[in-house]
């Protein structure tokens, strides 16, 4: 709230003398107040996905079965626009029914879904694909949950895009890190951060590969047994 009511005057008086003072600025001054609206946007979006990422711990709810198949829909209808722009094809196998947060869930996915149709090569079909299956693996436990800890469910989104330096793997999940320009990609390098907590707070891992050039793929594992509570949402929320 401290952060965002001074980013509110900066922006509704900068909209004033914009709609009407342009007319006695120069023409310096006009691209001064559009700079300085772009840097008040941009701080809007960055605290928005400040607070996104606080509230993974501190907004979460009480364990509940997740179709994510179900979420996958819905999160494809609100990427309706941007996956027309991008002409892409989406390739989605059965998907299983998770305990957990849905709400969380559904910006996970919204996260890399939206990350995989942003960092796209123009020239070529865009294909992005989610899987699941069963494998072998161990959890932390932190859940208290009641399942068979040598098996998981592997949960895998992949995308045909630009890729990356797979020696960047593990960096692209901390707050902050960007591995392209503002200038060639828009974001606040938050989103992968909020991907990380969402599914570590489920008690699950996220892992990272890619090819340059070639696409990515994001690798998730999650309990296959129901899941009793939700983790202590630890400390106070950041707004």
């Amino acid at each position: 709230h401290d952060l965002q009511e001074p980013l509110r005057k900066i922006q509704a008086f900068g909209g004033r003398v914009v709609a009407s003072e342009s007319d006695n600025l120069s023409e310096r001054g006009v691209d001064y107040l559009h700079r300085m609206q772009n840097a008040a946007e941009r701080m809007q979006v960055l605290i928005n996905d400040l607070l996104t990422y606080s509230r993974v711990r501190t907004r979460a709810k009480e364990a509940i079965p997740v179709d994510l198949r179900e979420v996958i829909d819905g999160v494809l209808g609100d990427l309706e626009v941007a996956t027309e722009e991008a002409g892409a094809a989406f390739e989605i196998t059965d998907l299983p029914v998770i305990w957990g947060d849905p709400v969380q869930f559904r910006q996970l996915f919204q996260n890399l879904l939206g990350n995989a149709l942003k960092f796209r090569v123009p020239d070529r079909n865009l294909v992005i694909r989610v899987s699941a299956c069963v494998e072998a693996g161990e959890h932390s436990m932190a859940y208290e949950a009641e399942f068979e800890p040598s098996e998981s469910w592997c949960v895998t989104v992949e995308d045909n895009g630009i890729g990356f330096d797979p020696a960047y793997a593990d960096r692209i999940f901390g707050i902050f890190q960007r591995l392209h320009g503002r200038s060639e990609y828009p974001g606040t390098g938050v989103g992968l951060a909020v991907c990380k907590k969402i599914v570590e707070h489920h008690d699950g891992t996220i892992d990272a590969d890619a090819t340059p050039g070639e696409g990515a793929r994001f690798v998730m594992r999650f309990p296959t047994g129901q899941v009793s509570r939700v983790m202590d949402p630890g400390v106070v929320s950041a707004d």
